[in-house]
């Protein structure tokens, strides 16, 4: 398919976006469905102010990346929609018509358009225990494992917990990420050249974790150096294998991140508005609110102080609408062979492995978010005493 001289290939889609790859670039094109009601040019682009003057600058502190908004006329529409059918899932396709406005991102499965790319993505979930939920002394994704056990939509519950992989301890990290292999639900997919090689539905280990690192025991501490680098360059940290770890029963809060790691920064974005009593009837336009209040108050918040300011500033909704989508954001982070002289490397079996860690799915979310979340937190509470007393009997 074609775009003004640009070739796509399909990559995947959620409930909002389809995600397509503009090949020979390191960009992508995010479609948006748009089934229930038109969407607005000022909604696309108060979206993407947001993610990049809110969001991005809150994880990174910095200017990471950027998105910007593409006008495709119907004709275009019309020859995309064609040619991905036949690959779109069955299930994703009850949303079929496309807005005229989609976003153009960069390819966060990419690190060089020289060579071979590889890419992890992992949806981390929250790491911390919500305020209503530590009477059951677990997290919000442990407890939604009963949930679906309840329901027959899993036959076991996962022994990946968040809190775990947020603990900046290693023998805890390398077992959350191990346990995300084993069952990665949808939180874990891999990718080579852009096209996923590992996933829930594709469960046999890629060749190249052996090719490039040896084993999994290698790849695992490449990833969990990376999510707690302090400098641009680095050696590979070691460690043991897991075969001795055991998890408690509870979740276990305790961490020793360092608070200038990048799961610092985003477990922090995410317990914004932790605690906090929220107004779940407000219904103002979000996103015009706080990017107002960037505005009013002159506010860079790749800034230190500009980020304490807009915390101090801001209300507890607005907090907790930008801390769902902390929750529910992925890590990518992608890694090539190929020098790349604007990316940091770590040294792995005498090799240099460039790598770029970003973050994707940081749209803003709608005060629907939060009260789905207040009805859902019930729920997965009734399920889990459920669970507790058929042990018991």
């Amino acid at each position: 398919m074609s775009k003004r001289g640009s070739k796509f290939k399909y990559i995947n889609e959620g409930n909002v976006h389809i995600v397509l790859q503009i090949l020979n670039t390191n960009k992508v094109i995010r479609l948006v469905k748009e089934d229930n009601q038109k969407i607005q040019l000022s909604t696309i682009t108060n979206s993407i102010q947001y993610v990049n003057k809110i969001m991005v600058p809150l994880i990174f502190g910095d200017d990471h990346y950027h998105q910007e908004v593409t006008v495709l006329s119907e004709n275009e529409i019309f020859e995309i929609s064609t040619d991905i059918e036949k690959w779109r899932p069955n299930h994703r396709k009850a949303k079929s018509k496309l807005s005229s406005y989609a976003i153009t991102v960069p390819n966060l499965t990419i690190s060089s358009i020289k060579g071979d790319n590889y890419c992890l993505e992992i949806k981390p979930k929250e790491g911390f225990i919500d305020a209503p939920l530590r009477k059951c002394c677990k997290c919000h994704y442990c407890l939604k494992q009963y949930l679906k056990l309840n329901n027959g939509e899993i036959t076991n519950t996962s022994e990946y917990c968040p809190l775990d992989l947020f603990s900046g301890v290693y023998i805890r990290m390398k077992y959350a990420l191990h346990n995300l292999l084993q069952n990665p639900q949808n939180n874990l997919k891999l990718f080579q050249n852009g096209i996923i090689v590992f996933s829930d539905n594709l469960k046999t280990q890629p060749d190249f974790i052996n090719d490039i690192f040896g084993s999994l025991n290698v790849f695992l501490n490449f990833i969990i150096t990376v999510l707690l680098c302090r400098k641009s360059n680095t050696r590979l940290i070691g460690s043991d294998e897991i075969n001795d770890y055991k998890r408690g029963f509870n979740c276990n809060e305790t961490n020793e991140l360092d608070d200038i790691s990048f799961l610092y920064k985003l477990l922090s974005v995410q317990k914004l508005a932790n605690g906090l009593v929220l107004d779940l009837e407000n219904n103002n336009d979000h996103v015009t609110e706080v990017l107002n209040t960037l505005e009013e108050y002159k506010l860079d918040l790749s800034q230190q102080c500009d980020r304490e300011k807009f915390v101090e500033v801001s209300n507890a909704r607005d907090l907790a609408l930008i801390s769902a989508v902390a929750k529910d954001c992925s890590i990518m982070l992608s890694f090539t062979l190929e020098h790349e002289s604007d990316l940091p490397h770590i040294v792995v079996n005498g090799r240099h492995i460039h790598f770029r860690l970003s973050v994707t799915d940081l749209e803003p979310k709608t005060i629907k978010t939060l009260q789905n979340r207040q009805n859902s937190e019930e729920k997965f509470i009734k399920a889990f005493e459920q669970y507790k007393n058929s042990i018991k009997s």
